[in-house]
């Protein structure tokens, strides 16, 4: 793959991976009080996913290196969407709590992984490129497809979430979510299929 199409896909697969981020941004702290959870409670859980990102960051990186990175990423958006679909379906405290163990566990995953694999394979298809300049090239669209996200995300409600309520699932907020697990399936799709990565030695 050349330089100009390596950057073109390390932008869409960097930035629609926070694009995906950006559509439950607006609405995760109304949705878990919607559910009943106190305001302690709600902080409770951001604390736990913070926790459960912090405490695996080593030990992922480590996995990262030894089993490959898209393996690593594929495996960290598979728990991202478990994660997003129980949480639409759970209300107790224990439950959400799981969710946010989940949802932790995938953002140490991922953290990095698909940034590093492009680092190398830029260096691969010119050892002396201004990675500093193509990296802040990428790093245009990342806030931009974040921002278009938390944009979309916040209109979800209004729109979609008029349907869901209506449903069995009785809230707004469940359309960001399903809508955020579909994004999450694009992403496992296209990764799978777009970015090719070495195998490691002692893979067949």
């Amino acid at each position: 793959m050349n330089k100009k199409k390596l950057s073109i896909l390390a932008s869409f697969n960097l930035s629609f991976h926070w694009f995906t981020i950006g559509i439950i941004i607006p609405i995760m702290t109304l949705f878990l009080i919607e559910k009943g959870l106190t305001l302690f409670q709600v902080g409770i859980t951001f604390a736990v996913y913070s926790a459960a990102t912090v405490l695996l960051e080593l030990p992922t990186g480590g996995l990262a290196d030894s089993v490959g990175r898209k393996k690593v990423y594929l495996f960290a958006l598979f728990i991202q969407a478990v994660g997003s679909v129980a949480l639409i379906f759970l209300n107790s405290f224990i439950g959400i709590l799981f969710c946010s163990i989940l949802q932790g566990a995938s953002r140490s995953l991922s953290s990095g992984t698909m940034d590093a694999h492009f680092i190398d394979e830029f260096y691969k298809t010119d050892p002396d490129i201004n990675l500093q300049k193509e990296m802040a090239k990428i790093g245009i669209f990342v806030p931009l497809a974040l921002g278009i996200g938390s944009l979309i995300g916040g209109f979800l409600p209004m729109t979609l979430g008029k349907v869901t309520e209506s449903t069995f699932l009785n809230s707004i907020y469940s359309a960001n979510y399903i809508v955020y697990t579909l994004a999450v399936i694009v992403q496992f799709i296209s990764t799978f299929f777009l970015v090719k990565e070495e195998k490691k030695s002692g893979e067949h």
